[in-house]
């Protein structure tokens, strides 16, 4: 077979199949510009000056190994509609007299146009769009980019590698499936359907006990430390059940609706529940590979979007005002420097610093809390292995930093950071809380772990609870807040010189420019990291839906000819096909959002990890991103669903 004859007959080829060959090239060439972005984003030195830079070269980078898992995966699994559709065309081939060898030829050059192309393709339209990536990535941040033109030859050279070893490992799988086969099992190929699924106890049964298992996970979690060492232990259960639930369960339901004979024989029903009982081993893969996209899309696009929105929270919480000056004394109690002598002395030493400086300093305010670890097991506190931090001051610290009257006497609190209970035992004792009160405190640095910020009567109950603590007691930690009009430049210069001040006790001192411009850094990244990938794998999930209605289309087409000639009308067709489409788009999208309501309380408390703790923020992201991934998911199901309607209706080619 001559060379001319065989790129010619491939292109053609290319040509014929378009329908299944257009989308396919398509999403590939959408998949290396991802990368390259991503890879652009990565190695670029311009991010490198940016205020938290580490955080988001790792984003990037992290972001290039999921899309390079993602893509592996996605396109063997396109590649496999793809195939299945050609089988009864390459069967022909081979019955007609072409050897396998010529047939693994036309193959080949078929890869090789499609792959070229894509490759190409997807770098061009990478580099032309990669400097409007990372603008958008920088107002994300909100920092100035200069408008320079430049090309990642690293990316380049990186993405034409691992997309070129991708497509030789889909080619290399063709040509060894095309090679085993036999001509009738080829030329069949494309209309055999699945044998009847038995139903499968032992399966279901451990279907049920990992998707059980990954709930009670994610909903027993009650730190963040133990929400990341589990949760991809829980992610991995709930994946396992979802294939398996969609594999068993879904065949018992279909089997009951066959057993009821009232429901069963009816034109509409009969056709739907036998066609998806008939193919559920392959629906069954498709309809979980839905669900998990969709879980991925809306638990991330819900995590980064509540991160990015509650970010002035954060910074709130850690640095209330211009300037937060911190000091932590692990010596044993040392209950003057919470006395007001202490106090003023120690705000005079820092204003004298500041006036040196050439900072005013306003609204001043200091205190020092002592540190308490411990952790809250129903509505009592208890020391010994612990997660979680009580800082205490006193009601006449509480005045210094309010200008208002505490008003609490005996064993009532004032709570701030994570609320405490109307009611708790502490020490043995019994506390009431009568008032929470937000942003009382700076919290000091983002730790993950609950804070609860508490007022006292007086002094004495300070220190009794600092004895009921024992080694639990954690240190003091003194801490000062002010704002200014000042530069930051000068600003910088008072903070250097206050830490190197012993005379007024030296001590950390953050900047709330600093922490804003490093935590819109992290959380700008993780955004567009979570809104790249959500677009990635909703495309990716449209994709796979588009492939599996035109696939069945295909097979459901000569039964529903069938079924029209012996009486079954446009409208009876209509019905049937709606009741399956439906079925199988809208399932899918149903246990996705049970999924992300289960993982809820587990990304809760790795949020916290970030000193996100507006639980009422995270619902709030989390059904807006549900609403708008339904609209999209309906929007495909409209458009997928016309494209079936077409082929079993009318016969289309």
């Amino acid at each position: 077979m001559g060379k001319g004859f065989t790129l010619k007959l491939a292109w053609n080829n290319i040509k014929q199949n378009r329908k299944f060959y257009l989308p396919y090239v398509l999403a590939s060439v959408g998949i290396i510009m991802m990368f390259y972005i991503m890879c652009y984003l990565a190695f670029n030195k311009g991010l490198a000056s940016l205020v938290g830079a580490e955080y988001i070269s790792f984003i990037m980078v992290l972001g290039c190994v999921i899309i390079g898992i993602f893509s592996f995966i996605f396109i063997f699994y396109i590649n496999s509609f793809l195939m299945k559709r050609r089988n009864k065309e390459i069967g022909l081939y081979n019955i007609l007299g072409m050897e396998k060898k010529h047939i693994g030829k036309i193959l080949f050059t078929e890869n090789l146009i499609t792959s070229l192309f894509s490759i190409v393709a997807g770098l061009l339209i990478g580099v032309l769009f990669s400097k409007l990536v990372h603008m958008i990535l920088c107002k994300i941040m909100g920092v100035s980019v200069p408008i320079v033109f430049n090309i990642s030859w690293i990316g380049v050279v990186f993405t034409a590698i691992f997309f070129g070893a991708l497509f030789l490992l889909v080619l290399l799988r063709n040509q060894m499936k095309i090679h085993l086969a036999k001509p009738i099992e080829l030329l069949h190929g494309s209309s055999v359907g699945e044998q009847e699924p038995k139903t499968k106890i032992v399966m279901s049964v451990i279907g049920v006990i990992c998707l059980a298992a990954g709930y009670i996970i994610a909903i027993t979690i009650d730190n963040p430390l133990q929400a990341i060492a589990l949760f991809f232990v829980a992610v991995v259960l709930v994946i396992i059940g979802t294939y398996l639930l969609f594999t068993t369960v879904s065949i018992v339901v279909l089997k009951a609706l066959r057993r009821n004979k009232n429901y069963y024989y009816k034109p509409g029903h009969f056709t739907a529940v036998s066609g998806m009982l008939y193919r559920m081993k392959q629906n069954a893969v498709g309809m979980a590979n839905i669900c998990i996209l969709s879980t991925m899309v809306l638990v991330m696009v819900s995590t980064t979007v509540c991160m990015s929105a509650g970010i002035n929270d954060v910074i709130d919480q850690m640095t209330p005002k211009d300037v937060t000056v911190s000091q932590v004394f692990m010596d044993e109690p040392d209950m003057n420097k919470m006395e007001p002598a202490y106090l003023d002395s120690t705000l005079s030493g820092l204003k004298a610093v500041a006036a040196r400086s050439d900072v005013k300093a306003k609204g001043t305010t200091n205190f020092t809390a002592a540190a308490i670890a411990l952790k809250l097991k129903d509505t009592s506190f208890e020391f010994g292995d612990s997660y979680s931090i009580m800082n205490i001051i006193t009601a006449d610290e509480y005045e210094r930093i309010t200008g208002e009257k505490a008003g609490i006497s005996g064993n009532e609190v004032i709570s701030s950071g994570t609320e405490t209970p109307d009611t708790f035992t502490y020490g043995g004792e019994s506390y009431t809380t009568v008032k929470y009160v937000k942003n009382l405190m700076a919290s000091g640095n983002i730790n993950g772990v609950n804070t609860y910020n508490i007022v006292v009567s007086s002094l004495s109950k300070v220190k009794s609870m600092v004895r009921a603590a024992g080694d639990a007691y954690n240190g003091m930690t003194y801490i000062a807040t002010f704002d200014t009009d000042s530069s930051n430049s000068a600003t910088e210069a008072m903070a250097q010189k206050y830490a190197n001040c012993s005379s007024v006790g030296g001590g950390r001192v953050r900047l709330r420019s600093d922490i804003k411009n490093q935590l819109g850094g992290f959380t700008g990244g993780f955004l567009f990291l979570g809104i790249f990938l959500g677009l990635v794998f909703t495309f990716a999930a449209a994709l796979i839906i588009y492939y599996k209605q035109i696939s069945e289309g295909y097979y459901d087409k000569e039964k529903f000819e069938i079924m029209q000639k012996v009486g079954m009308g446009k409208a009876e067709v209509r019905k049937s096909i709606r009741s399956q489409v439906v079925a199988v788009f809208f399932v899918p999208l149903i246990v996705a959002g049970c999924h992300m309501a289960g993982a809820f309380n587990m990304v809760r408390q790795m949020l916290s990890l970030f000193s996100l703790n507006n639980v009422g923020l995270f619902v709030e992201c989390s059904a807006l991103t549900f609403l708008a991934f339904a609209a999209i998911y309906a929007f495909v199901y409209l458009v997928t669903a016309k494209e079936y309607y077409k082929i079993v209706q009318w016969g289309e080619q």
